[in-house]
Order: structure tokens, then C-alpha cells, then sequence
């Protein structure tokens, strides 16, 4: 009975095309770390040698840190909100029909959500084997897929407090890694030192059984209480004698649509927008760079390198919050009787874009070197431009709605992910002004110049938006 419930949970989630597509690179994955590890060997180093190793190697730091960063980022996520995903209204209703005990239940949900993160892990397989261990990535590739499934299942009843003090242990047990300390479990990547992994694997094993045991289904579903109240931005905003495109802005400089995935009572993930007022979040920015700028220059952030890092990560993570809700709340049906489809575009695209820049201004003014002003006023812009363009066309959302894996969300996923990692390089590598400003001009002219000079590209995806908000 587990078995057919794995596969109920399964099938009711992912497309068995999606299924199929995330298993073939997942195998393509492993081949290219063992063809990897074939060439060379790992370059194991001791913990006292971490930082050196920047000097040396640069490329192998920027693995280190972005792995220990990226995994103990994926590790907290479902920890925000611990509604699992892969349970719905239906599901409940379902599973309380079925003669079957709530540990059978929960078995179920662990295996098939593992095995959705396992797929999803697997394709990042080569960046944790490409500096690092063959064998211990697999091993913390499955103990983290595992993890990540059944700590939000042990959770769902802590409080908001109890959640932050996990969240910031987990973090520092995680990331500790960085400054070479032997308790992280991602430095047996690096080094011979495995006897984090054995704490890992204790860890997660641990977690795993106690969620088994203590879920309780009941409980789950009663314990949702829904919004004490609902703030609703009534301000009034004039928008006469002005360009439409001052217009957007004005609009865009006040009110912020933010769009990001969460969960409803149930555990669905849904997507959702929020409207928000720009001074609550610029202060956020300003204590995001002032707390860099702190960092580095104490050396807490032991060098400008993985300072970098960290920069352009923290302004990739505040623009992506604009990416996604391009069209979700805009009425596009009324937008298309004024504007053609190229124009609207460039009114809505130039305007949020022009909001991420005043929003990362805080980074020009305490990073004011070259690199920091030519990301934050060109490079990110331009990277915004193009996020929303792909999501616009390939994987529009609604307000509500159930997102799923689809080769629609593969394809916009990896569209994206290519400017990401260009921009990183860019951004990080060493290099003289003039060949880095050369590299800036051109990766933002490749992203942003054919997005706005198409107007076939525009009007069919303004037609399907409309299309898909009916």
C-alpha cells in the first residue's frame, strides 16, 4: 500500500514527461562527475589551508563557498514555512478515507518527497564533485534530500521563535565550512575530515525516525488559523499630466509587487504577490550592505573575494523578487487596448528596473568601486529584463496557483540560471577594468537588447498572459 501511495503522490505532482526529463539529466549528471573525477583527483586540503587557497586557486574558493552557501540556503528554505508540498486539500480528504495508519502515511510522503529532491539535487551533482569528493557529494546529496523533507515534518508545530533558532544553528553548523572549522558537514568535501558526514548521517537519520513517529495528521490539519487581519495599500496615487512611463514608475517607486512561491493551510505550494510600500524594504538593503561593508572591512569575511560573493548574491536574492509577478496582478487585457504589445512591455520591464536599481543603490554607496556601480546599475537591470521577459512568456503565473514542475518551469529555470552564472563570473573572477566593463557592455546587451527590440516575442506572450489570466 505504501508503494501505490508513493506513487499517487508522485504522479499528482510531476508529469511523468517532467519525471522522465529530471531522471536523464540526473544520470548525465553522474557521468560527467565520474568522467570528472577520472581526470583529476580531488585536491584535498587541510582546515588551516582553507583561506590560502583563495589566493591560489580562486576558482576552487568560489566552488567551496557557493556549495556551502547555495546547499545551507536550499537546507533552511523549508524551514520558512514547514508545510510540506507535496500534501493538498484533496490528498487530505483522500488519505482519511484509506485504512491506513498515520506512520504509513507519513512514510509515503517522506519517500516520494525524497525522491522529487533527490532528482532535483542530482542535476547539481557535477558542482558539488567538481572540486570536491565523488563519493561524499553523493552521500550529502542524499542525506540532504532526506533532510529536507523530513526536518519540515518534525517542525510544523514549532513557534516562529523556535523555527529562527534552528534555522540560525543550522546555518552556522553549515557555513562554518567557510571559515574551515571541521564541524560542517559540506567540508568532507574538501578534506579527509568525514567525521562531520557521520554526524550528518546521524542527524538526518534521527530526524527522519522521530518524524515518523510524532506526525500527526489530525493535528496537522487543525492547526492552521488563517490571517488575524488583512492591510490593504488604499493610498491614493495621481497619475495626471504624466508620460505612461512615469506613470509605471511613480506607481512602481511607491507600491512594490513583490511575487514568490508559498504554502496555503494545506501544505500547497501556491504562488503568491505582495504589494508593499518601497520604504520597507529599502531599509532592508541599506542593513543587508551595511552589514557587508562591516564584514569585510573587520575581516569577518576574511577576504574581498568571498566578499563578492556574498555581494552579488545578496543582490541577485533582492532582484528575483521582481522576476516573477511581471503581469500577475497588471490588468494586461486593458493594457493591450492602449499600448501595443513591445511598448507595454518596455513601460513595465524599464520601470521595475529602474526601481531594483534606486532599491541596490545602498551597494554603490558602500561598495563604491567600479565593479559594484557597473552590476548594480547595469548588469543586475539588465538581468531583471530578461528574468521577467522568460517568466512572462514560459511560465506565467496566476494568484493561487498551484505551481508544478513542467518542461515550462525547466525551461524558464535554466534560461535564467545561465545569466546567473555568467554574472558571477563576470563579477568575481579577476580581471583588469577595462576587460571586466567590456564583458559588462556585452552581457547586458546580449540579455536586454532582443528582449526589447521584439515585437513578435511580445505580442505572443502578451497574448498568452491574457489568455492565461481568463
Amino acid at each position: 500500500m505504501i508503494s501505490k501511495l508513493v506513487k499517487f503522490f508522485l504522479f499528482t505532482r510531476i508529469p511523468k514527461t517532467v519525471l522522465t526529463l529530471y531522471i536523464l539529466l540526473g544520470l548525465l549528471s553522474t557521468l560527467t562527475s565520474i568522467y570528472s573525477s577520472m581526470l583529476s583527483a580531488p585536491r584535498f586540503y587541510v582546515q588551516e589551508n582553507f583561506h590560502r587557497s583563495f589566493a591560489y586557486d580562486p576558482s576552487q574558493t568560489f566552488y567551496n563557498s557557493f556549495t556551502i552557501i547555495y546547499t545551507s540556503i536550499i537546507l533552511i528554505l523549508p524551514l520558512l514555512n514547514p508545510r510540506f508540498g507535496l500534501l493538498t486539500k484533496s490528498d487530505i480528504d483522500f488519505l482519511l478515507q484509506l485504512p491506513l495508519s498515520q506512520k504509513q502515511i507519513t512514510i509515503s510522503l517522506t519517500i516520494s518527497s525524497t525522491l522529487i529532491n533527490l532528482l532535483l539535487f542530482y542535476i547539481l551533482l557535477p558542482i558539488y564533485a567538481n572540486y570536491g569528493d565523488l563519493l561524499a557529494s553523493i552521500e550529502i546529496i542524499v542525506l540532504l534530500s532526506l533532510l529536507t523533507r523530513s526536518l519540515p515534518i518534525l517542525v510544523y508545530k514549532f513557534t516562529r521563535i523556535q523555527r529562527a533558532l534552528l534555522i540560525i544553528i543550522l546555518l552556522l553548523w553549515f557555513n562554518s565550512g567557510i571559515l574551515g572549522l571541521p564541524i560542517s558537514p559540506l567540508l568532507a568535501l574538501y578534506s579527509r575530515q568525514q567525521e562531520s558526514l557521520i554526524i550528518l548521517a546521524i542527524f538526518t537519520i534521527t530526524v527522519t525516525i522521530l518524524s515518523i513517529y510524532r506526525f500527526n495528521l489530525s493535528q496537522f490539519i487543525n492547526m492552521y488559523e488563517g490571517p488575524k487581519e488583512i492591510i490593504i495599500i488604499k493610498n491614493n496615487i495621481s497619475f495626471k499630466n504624466l508620460h505612461p512611463f512615469l506613470a509605471f514608475l511613480k506607481r512602481n517607486l511607491l507600491i512594490l509587487e513583490l511575487g514568490g512561491r508559498a504554502y496555503t493551510a494545506f501544505g500547497v505550494p501556491t504562488f503568491l504577490t505582495k504589494r508593499i510600500e518601497i520604504w520597507k524594504i529599502l531599509p532592508v538593503t541599506i542593513v543587508i550592505a551595511l552589514t557587508l561593508a562591516i564584514f569585510s572591512k573587520y575581516h569577518i569575511i576574511p577576504d574581498l573575494f568571498l566578499t563578492r560573493i556574498f555581494l552579488v548574491l545578496s543582490a541577485l536574492s533582492i532582484a528575483s523578487l521582481f522576476t516573477s509577478s511581471i503581469f500577475i496582478m497588471e490588468p494586461i487585457w486593458l493594457y493591450a487596448t492602449i499600448f501595443s504589445p513591445l511598448r507595454l512591455a518596455r513601460y513595465l520591464l524599464f520601470s521595475k528596473a529602474l526601481t531594483v536599481i534606486i532599491l541596490l543603490l545602498p551597494f554603490t554607496f558602500l561598495f563604491p568601486d567600479p565593479r559594484t556601480i557597473l552590476m548594480v546599475l547595469l548588469n543586475i537591470p539588465s538581468f531583471i529584463i530578461f528574468s521577467m521577459a522568460i517568466n512572462a512568456r514560459f511560465y506565467p503565473q496566476r494568484q493561487q496557483q498551484i505551481p508544478t514542475l513542467s518542461l515550462g518551469s525547466f525551461l524558464a529555470s535554466i534560461l535564467i540560471l545561465i545569466p546567473i552564472a555568467l554574472l558571477m563570473t563576470i563579477y568575481i573572477i579577476p580581471s583588469s577594468l577595462i576587460t571586466f566593463t567590456i564583458a559588462s557592455v556585452i552581457y547586458s546587451a546580449i540579455l536586454a537588447l532582443p528582449i526589447m527590440l521584439s515585437q513578435a516575442y511580445w505580442k505572443k506572450t502578451i497574448e498568452k498572459n491574457i489568455i492565461y489570466s481568463s
